[in-house]
């Protein structure tokens, strides 16, 4: 939406602070776009030197840039200068220093420096070019890293770890089971093996981690920052000693030089080259290439509609960047995450923690803790005023490691092949919750061109497709969203004619003009990479589907039903039929949300509490998304008027097929079609062209090609970081490995007569030893009616219900036992098999209307039993009690299904289900 909203934080509907910033557009296949080099000049240039003002003005909150008059080019340069001392001289900081642009000028250079746009009037946006024009500047030699860790970027450690020492192997394994608890923990269990053996060198914690660092490669860099997180203490701000915002000193005492915060930086390059030093890591990497390898051979005789798209790799714009780099698996492609976390439920908090996403992994693995790098982390509690400055450090070093030997790729040590080889860092994409792109994106993350609407006196839009009625104000008297014929997302080449636009604005009235109809206000820090390894923007700029669907979806639509959003005076509350989640319907309906939990198996995320007496203090996105998109379908069909309930059904149909694992381009098509179809329905029943309802308008934000989950935060990057790096195994065979602990019985057991007939296709045995449960391929456990019924408690969750194939049609079932046939016709290798229980086919009205979201089913027991292989089971999933109005069938059980997990990969015994 071009309508340019800044980032803006109001208390929600519960009376909690959150960004309201818009999520706009819809999805739509994007089209494959040229590859644009996109650079930009960022500094005030004057003779051979580069002035980099110390000044800043928080645009995003405020809008209060220095207004300047024009004048002529002669006098800009001194006022400038005056200005700078005037501001400077009041924080008592002095001058800022003058950073001297490297190297010498050349004749190519001379060409280079004409493209470069003049520098702008605005404050802060002479702030951000002074940024980016410094990581332009990177070298080897203008960091923070110390010349060990320089010199390896360069020649890599190739000699195998000598842990021959068993007081280092004992230090090492003390310190990484130390790495949670804390430095007392284990200076605390150090001091009591020493004392009682004396004789064992064992290495005191600064030791341990001195050694672990050297082993590793792994390097920390601290850089000093304000303490109320006005900025950072770097690039522009590295050698001033005062916080240019908030005049605090970043000293405690100046004489001891002793710093108040600092915030930590994890340069890229010494992380990448200790990955490829372990042979199981090297070999996981090397997915990218040969992932590459089949795209790129069968998408082009493929016809779009039946492409497959299961990972980034499959995307137009990856995959031409791919083919040109020409990737390998001694390549590494990442993806930028920057998200602020609530560390404390009940305590204003705000950490700003960044990650690095390793796009050579598969897909099943990429959220893994040990396949997540960190970026940086920056302690609250306050909000950051300059994020570039905070950003400023991790990008310089990938600026580094990208230009090493004029962009010949740095060396790393790869295990696997034994051999030092040459590896590119390339950046695929960049994603942030809303708060964090509010600050330091600061764009529409696909510039589509839709103009949102606003109220009369009001400078908040909202994403509204269709024009209000009796609209006389100026800017929203544009006729209808034309949904069918429209630009998904703007080209390299519109952006940049935007950004000169806005950078050429000459006062803070011209600025704030052109910040509205571009979209923009202000270029990107991360706009001087090496432009040949990072997607042009905005083509990299990725869709956060995680807050889309598992919070602010939630956060808009109940508060509607719930019937609690503002209503203005020239609206009347008793017309809002749908607000039907009031008094006695609202208590009830949220004890069956929270009596839902038993019916979950346990690895369902996080189960919903009872919206009605939670909703309000810290509902997690997991339980948002099961609620709305799980449960929403079977619970709101009967509280809800029906047309609003049909309306909703589609968004959950469009919602589903997006967070698969696999899509094809004909259900992008289908999504696509959903809801489009949901949003206009949604403005024709609740909006109405009614400019006193234009605030029920959805946040709703544009949905783009491929397999959203992979770009998308769902990894939690806080809890990763905390979380000690260890081994999670995915199981590798499709039948359960039977462990010697698993529930079976000791003796065979007698069998009903209904359990005989089936049971007689596969064998001929009047008796059978029941096993209790069994590993599926996608890490669940599945189990069995017999195995729960033996452990009933309050907190028992119901996990054997499970999703099977049969006949080509995925049905339901409720698992009785398993079992396994040792009269098999290969001698030697039993076959398990599982007594289903089928339930009954969905009830076909309900499945129509609820636009194929609610599968409605009847629980048949001992009446359709069945036999099958266990290979037929895809996935276990959830049967929940259907609540019902009068005049529909009763005693019914819908599905849900656990996000994702609809293109098991089924594999025969003994293949690895990774390859």
């Amino acid at each position: 939406m071009n309508g340019f909203s800044a980032g803006t934080v109001e208390d929600d509907l519960w009376g909690n602070q959150r960004d309201i910033s818009d999520h706009r557009g819809l999805s739509q296949m994007r089209r494959l776009k040229d590859l644009a080099i996109f650079e930009i000049s960022t500094c005030y240039r004057q003779e051979s030197n580069i002035f980099c003002y110390n000044t800043h003005i928080d645009v995003f909150e405020h809008w209060s840039p220095i207004q300047k008059k024009p004048s002529d080019p002669a006098s800009e340069s001194k006022d400038n200068e005056e200005e700078l001392c005037a501001r400077t001289k009041v924080l008592n900081i002095g001058l800022v220093p003058v950073v001297s642009a490297s190297p010498s000028t050349t004749e190519s250079d001379n060409e280079a420096i004409e493209d470069i746009p003049t520098p702008s009037h605005i404050e802060n946006l002479r702030l951000t070019q002074a940024f980016i024009e410094l990581i332009k500047n990177t070298t080897l030699n203008n960091g923070k890293l110390d010349e060990t860790s320089t010199d390896r970027l360069q020649d890599p450690v190739t000699d195998p770890i000598d842990l021959s020492d068993p007081a280092l192997c004992f230090s090492l394994d003390l310190y990484i089971a130390c790495m949670n608890p804390s430095e007392a923990t284990y200076n605390a269990v150090w001091q009591a093996i020493v004392r009682f053996l004396p004789d064992l060198n064992i290495l005191s914690y600064h030791l341990a981690k001195k050694e672990v660092e050297e082993i590793s490669g792994v390097v920390l860099v601290h850089d000093d920052m304000c303490i109320n997180l006005c900025h950072a203490f770097t690039g522009s701000f590295a050698d001033l000693d005062i916080c240019t915002i908030c005049s605090e000193s970043q000293y405690t005492l100046v004489s001891n030089c002793h710093k108040k915060e600092t915030n930590v930086h994890f340069p890229l390059g010494p992380q990448i080259q200790a990955l490829q030093c372990s042979v199981q890591v090297a070999e996981a990497m090397a997915y990218q290439e040969h992932k590459n390898t089949e795209i790129l051979e069968g998408f082009e005789f493929i016809d779009p509609s039946e492409a497959v798209y299961n990972d980034i790799f499959c995307g137009e714009d990856i995959r031409k960047l791919s083919e040109e780099l020409d990737l390998t698996s001694n390549d590494t492609t990442v993806i930028l995450s920057i998200n602020s976390a609530q560390l404390y439920q009940n305590k204003k908090l705000d950490t700003w923690i960044g990650i690095w996403i390793v796009g050579n992994y598969n897909p099943k693995t990429h959220y893994q803790s040990k396949c997540i790098l960190p970026v940086m982390v920056t302690p609250g509690p306050s909000k950051c005023k300059i994020m570039d400055s905070y950003l400023f450090c991790s990008l310089h070093y990938l600026s580094v490691i990208q230009k090493v030997d004029n962009g010949a790729r740095i060396k790393v040590y790869n295990a696997a092949k034994d051999a030092v080889v040459l590896s590119q860092t390339v950046v695929f994409a960049a994603n942030s919750d809303a708060p964090g792109w509010s600050i330091w994106m600061v764009i529409c993350r696909k510039g589509c061109p839709m103009k949102g609407q606003h109220k009369p006196s009001s400078g908040h839009y909202f994403s509204a497709h269709l024009k209000p009625n009796n609209c006389n104000i100026n800017d929203c008297n544009h006729p209808d969203f034309n949904f069918h014929d429209f630009t998904f997302q703007i080209s390299p080449d519109t952006y940049n004619s935007s950004l000169t636009i806005v950078l050429e604005s000459v006062d803070k009235n011209t600025y704030e003009k052109n910040c509205k109809p571009t979209g923009l206000s202000k270029p990107l820090i991360l706009s001087r990479l090496h432009p040949l390894y990072i997607l042009s923007i905005p083509l990299y700029f990725t869709i956060d589907t995680m807050h889309l669907f598992g919070l602010n979806l939630g956060e808009h639509l109940i508060p509607v039903w719930h019937g609690i959003f503002k209503c203005k005076s020239t609206d009347d509350k008793s017309i809002w039929d749908w607000a039907t989640l009031v008094g006695t319907t609202w208590q009830s309906h949220g004890k069956l949300v929270a009596a839902a939990t038993k019916f979950f198996p346990s690895f369902f995320h996080c189960p919903p509490r009872n919206p009605a007496e939670k909703i309000s203090s810290g509902y997690k996105v997991t339980e948002y998304y099961l609620y709305l998109f799980g449960l929403g379908p079977g619970f709101f069909q009967a509280v809800l008027p029906k047309k609003y309930w049909k309306n909703f059904c589609k968004l959950v149909h469009g919602v589903h097929i997006i967070m698969q694992q696999q899509i094809t381009g004909k259900q992008v098509q289908e999504a696509h079609s959903y809801l489009v179809q949901f949003v206009k329905e949604y403005e024709h029943l609740y909006y109405k062209r009614h400019m006193d309802q234009l605030h029920f308008q959805l946040k709703f934000s544009e949905l783009g090609m491929g397999v959203l989950w992979i770009n998308t935060p769902w990894n939690m990057p806080l809890v990763s970081l905390e979380k000690e790096f260890g081994s999670h195994q995915i199981h590798t065979e499709i039948c359960a490995k039977f462990p010697s602990d698993v529930l079976r019985e000791n003796l065979a057991s007698d069998l009903s007569e209904a359990e005989l007939d089936v049971i007689k296709q596969v064998c001929n045995k009047q008796k059978q030893q029941k096993w209790g449960h069994i590993h599926l391929p996608n890490g669940q456990i599945a189990r069995s009616r017999y195995s729960e019924k033996r452990r009933v408690s309050e907190d028992t969750r119901i996990t054997h219900n499970v999703k099977i194939h049969c006949n080509g049609k995925p049905q339901f079932a409720e698992v009785q036992y398993f079992f396994l046939d040792r009269d098999s016709d290969k001698p030697g290798e039993p076959i398990a098999h599982a007594v289903l229980s089928l339930h009954g086919p969905p009830n076909h009205d309900m499945l129509v209307e609820s636009s194929h979201t609610l599968h409605a089913c009847r629980y048949t027991g001992q009446d359709n039993l069945c036999c099958l292989p266990v290979i037929a089971i895809d996935s276990v999933i959830s049967m929940q009690p259907l609540s019902c109005l009068p005049d529909d069938p009763v005693d019914l059980w819908f599905v849900v299904e656990k996000s994702g997990l609809n293109d098991v990969q089924l594999v025969l015994y003994g293949e690895d289900i990774l390859n």
